[in-house]
């Protein structure tokens, strides 16, 4: 289950978890071009319903139903 998105050129950021573990929170980058996953990393909470962005650097920002705020640095 996907609670949000964020779009760049090459890739498609999800937020979500699967439906029988809520507990298993995830970040996936996917790959616009043929749909495989580029990687996955786990989250200690599930993103808010549209808490996922992409600045202009780059940066992934996540912000979690626990209250957190994660940045993953950019991937050159």
């Amino acid at each position: 289950r996907f609670t949000s998105f964020a779009v760049t050129e090459k890739t498609l950021l999800a937020t979500g978890h699967p439906d029988s573990q809520p507990d298993q929170s995830f970040l996936v980058a996917i790959n616009a071009t043929d749909g495989t996953d580029r990687w996955i990393a786990p989250t200690p909470a599930n993103a808010v319903k549209g808490g996922s962005a992409v600045d202009p650097n780059g940066r992934i920002i996540v912000v979690l139903e626990n209250r957190q705020l994660l940045c993953f640095d950019a991937v050159p």
